[in-house]
């Protein structure tokens, strides 16, 4: 049995949250990292996945790829869904300090 005491807890917003360093700061960039690490996978792995659905369809996308565009509907959707990504990914080191 593992007589070390477990993270320490921390009341944010009426939640608890696991705190593992002395300096709050560092546990929310810690949670920053972590997040935009889980991101960068899940967006690895659909790359992947639709490249090989095109190499299974027969599809030579790589040229197209090179020369893509966005319409202006799909870009305004793309930064709006970029600012939200921002908000998950940056939005716990907004706290420091409180």
């Amino acid at each position: 049995m593992n007589s070390e005491p477990g993270p320490a807890t921390t009341e944010s917003g009426g939640v608890a949250t696991p705190t593992f360093f002395p300096d709050p700061a560092i546990d929310r960039l810690t949670q920053a990292l972590m997040k935009l690490t889980g991101e960068v996978w899940v967006l690895t792995e659909r790359v992947a996945a639709l490249e090989a659905l095109a190499t299974r369809r027969g599809l030579a996308i790589d040229d197209e790829l090179a020369s893509f565009a966005f319409s202006p509907e799909e870009d305004a959707k793309l930064q709006a869904a970029r600012a939200a990504f921002v908000r998950t990914v940056i939005g716990p080191l907004s706290a420091v300090g409180r």
